[in-house]
């Protein structure tokens, strides 16, 4: 439980609060139909209107619930507040104190809290919490300043218990469901927002463990912060703590006002205005309850009894005069110029995630096992099939060298499946920190090629030199090593594209074999590029697998094999002109090089312009 003297304390302890009302005023949303309809309103059969002239104030120091029965628009409303739409038509105003509500804006003064818990599985809890210190922080100073926070945090949040102890997942037991929600919250309290936003707080808790999270809420609304909340069935422990409320029904708003207030006789009051309305709370019931339950039910068209009701009037009236008066005064003090750019982020990104990474043993497996599978049973296969010189070098040892080298380049673009979870299942915390503001998209993907590419070192020069001793294969260790390393690189480009492209591991799944597949029958070993049809020989040059095998082919073979192989016209060849290798091992290096480049850039493009999460 926690103790309330002793968070309030602590809760005083934050910075100078600016008062920033949240003023909502006419606010409309409308999305897509995709269908006819032989209605008569206006633009039926062009749009869908969620949101319909929305009005209200969320005052800071205040607690505010936004409720109505399913469908009602709660977590549209509260999406449109914290700047997370990404669809759909908005229009009306939405103001932050005196400023538009903007996503710059949201960052410099607000903060949100997801409905499901988007935390990072294989970092502890106080990691999380250095973890979004470094992430949020503008400054190093402002860095150093939030993760002295951390410590109280935890204590005063009572997760000091749990401090040590991983976030997990479905798959990996960690902390509780409640632990994982007061950490959310503790996320939003290292930044020290004006202004709280948090989608379905206690979904999910115990009677107990909601009542601690709401009375968390409690406390920093006390020092000044305007926390606003959308809740379902919330218990009656848990509701009292709220001051406001804001009811929704079919995207319209039924009420809005204070829910025990007394003044003006209380005739403003949630309890007082439904019961002018014929609809009289039973004070043995729960009353969250009875409010979303009344406003569920066809007995009363309550977006127009509201409209018109008194109470209705002197809303709308308060939030245009609040309006009216923000407007007016200056602009908050603009922060200091960040300091902590792309490359500050990456640091922090490698320092936090890619070290729990390297230290967990599903992550490197599965990026290690297939690697290392493939170098023992290739190598026990080809045994020592390099070995043979001269005369030895017969056409059948020539066609088995050749197919080892094109294994070895083939293979580690159909491994790269391994790492398209990484990308696809860290979809949801990746949109949550880049909705916050958290980094540069530039410094995410630097930090997934960084992270993959030096665990790729070790996993490559293991499996390669086991094959390359194992084999008995001339020419370069190094070269040899180096083209398996830029072709398994490209493969990792190639996965992050199509999971960045897929919905869904399933869809990833089969993209990247499909694509795997062609490369495998135009890289010229299935059917030589002299015998493709003129209309596909050109696409072979689109392959880093092709110039990776043909940089293999020389660097072995080094054109000292015997012509064993006759042409058409009678001429002897060996196995480089066979299947035509052209170019040589620097130009063919620089190819697969420039074709890493290239599924990089695509990967980029693809997850700035891809977004699979819809609001």
């Amino acid at each position: 439980m926690i103790k309330s003297s002793s968070a309030s304390e602590f809760f005083s302890k934050t910075k100078t609060r600016h008062s920033t009302p949240v003023i909502v005023d006419s606010v409309c949303y409308d999305i897509p139909n995709g269908t006819k309809s032989s209605s008569s309103t206006p633009n039926s059969s062009e749009n869908i209107r969620l949101l319909d002239n929305v009005s209200t104030v969320f005052e800071n120091g205040s607690m505010s619930a936004i409720m109505g029965p399913s469908g009602a628009g709660k977590t549209t409303l509260l999406d449109i507040l914290s700047c997370r739409k990404t669809r759909g038509v908005i229009s009306g105003t939405v103001m932050f104190g005196s400023q538009n509500a903007t996503k710059k804006t949201f960052k410099e003064c607000a903060a949100y809290v997801e409905q499901f818990d988007t935390l990072l599985p294989m970092l502890t809890v106080e990691e999380t919490l250095y973890y979004w210190s470094e992430m949020q922080a503008r400054t190093h100073a402002d860095a150093e300043l939030k993760k002295e926070r951390v410590r109280e945090i935890l204590q005063h949040l009572n997760l000091t218990s749990c401090k040590d102890v991983v976030v997990g997942d479905a798959l990996n037991r960690g902390i509780s469901g409640g632990q994982a929600k007061r950490t959310n919250i503790a996320l939003a309290l290292v930044t020290d927002p004006d202004v709280l936003f948090l989608d379905e707080p206690t979904s999910g808790l115990d009677s107990q463990s909601s009542v601690e999270v709401v009375e968390i809420l409690r406390n920093l609304a006390n020092t000044g912060v305007t926390v606003v909340a959308t809740i379902h069935s919330p218990t009656p422990d848990a509701f009292r703590y709220f001051d406001t409320l804001c009811m929704l029904k079919n995207g319209k708003m039924t009420f809005t006002g204070p829910i025990f207030d007394e003044t003006a006789g209380g005739k403003y009051s949630a309890i007082s205005y439904f019961a002018s309305i014929g609809f009289k709370w039973d004070t043995k019931s729960n009353l969250a309850d009875f409010l979303t339950t009344t406003c569920a039910s066809e007995d009363l068209d309550f977006e127009d009894a509201f409209r018109n009701s008194e109470c209705g009037k002197a809303a709308l009236t308060k939030t245009k005069s609040i309006l009216e008066k923000e407007m007016l005064l200056p602009a908050k003090p603009k922060l200091a110029k960040a300091e902590r750019g792309a490359f500050a982020k990456i640091k922090t990104l490698l320092k936090y995630r890619t070290i729990r990474n390297y230290k967990s043993v599903d992550f490197v497996m599965s990026r290690a096992a297939g690697q290392i599978l493939f170098a023992i049973v290739q190598f026990t296969l080809f045994l020592e099939i390099g070995k043979a010189e001269g005369e030895a070098m017969d056409q059948a040892n020539q066609l088995n060298v050749a197919s080892l080298l094109y294994m070895l380049n083939i293979l580690p673009s159909f491994g790269a499946s391994g790492y398209m979870p990484s990308i696809v299942l860290e979809r949801a915390v990746f949109y949550r920190e880049v909705d916050d503001g958290s980094y540069p998209l530039f410094s995410y993907v630097a930090y997934k090629f960084i992270e993959e590419g030096v665990l790729a070192i070790p996993v490559t020069l293991v499996a390669q030199t086991a094959l390359y001793l194992g084999c008995a294969l001339q020419g370069s260790f190094a070269i040899f090593w180096i083209c398996n390393y830029m072709v398994l690189s490209c493969g990792i480009a190639l996965a992050y594209v199509c999971a960045s492209v897929a919905p869904n591991m399933d869809a990833a799944n089969t993209l990247l074999p499909v694509y795997n597949v062609i490369q495998l029958l135009f890289s010229g070993m299935l059917i030589r590029r002299a015998d493709m049809p003129s209309g596909w020989e050109w696409y072979s040059h689109t392959l880093f697998v092709r110039y990776g095998w043909q940089a293999q082919m020389i660097n072995h073979f080094d054109n000292k094999e015997p012509k064993v192989f006759q042409t058409k016209e009678g001429k002897m060849e060996g196995i480089i002109e066979f299947y035509g290798a052209s170019g040589t091992i620097t130009s063919n290096l620089i190819a697969v090089f420039g074709l890493y480049w290239f599924w990089i850039i695509v990967a980029y493009v693809c997850m700035k312009n891809i977004r699979h999460q819809s609001r």
